[in-house]
């Protein structure tokens, strides 16, 4: 149903953000999709892995399109997640990011690095 170029962007766009937002701490501010789904409304939840374990989750209603959706929930994600420390630099490339996008309380698409 979903292409691999949408599943690509997606796993990009999550990556991207979650490198700026520990090497940097900025926002990822000027990325616009290619693919038209990122600007329609879903609910997200997204998880990081490391070692296979889980190192934060998060789940977060579709507020705004869904690109800006998931970058809002990466940085809470990777800092806020009140059960680990914030992502650090040393463990950056060590985290994995698992993606499921929602409409109407059922899985739509799964993605994950």
């Amino acid at each position: 149903m979903f292409s691999k170029n949408l599943e690509k962007e997606i796993i990009f766009l999550a990556r991207r953000t979650l490198n700026l937002s520990v090497r940097h701490q900025r926002l990822l501010l000027n990325y616009k999709p290619v693919n038209p789904f990122l600007y329609k409304c879903y609910d997200v939840i997204i998880s990081l892995y490391k070692g296979g374990k889980l190192r934060g989750r998060i789940k977060c209603k579709g507020f705004d399109s869904l690109y800006k959706v998931l970058i809002y929930s990466v940085v809470g994600v990777s800092s806020f997640d009140s059960r680990f420390n914030p992502v650090s630099l040393e463990e950056l490339w060590e985290i994995t990011i698992k993606i499921s996008i929602f409409e109407n309380e059922k899985c739509i698409l799964s993605v994950s690095e």
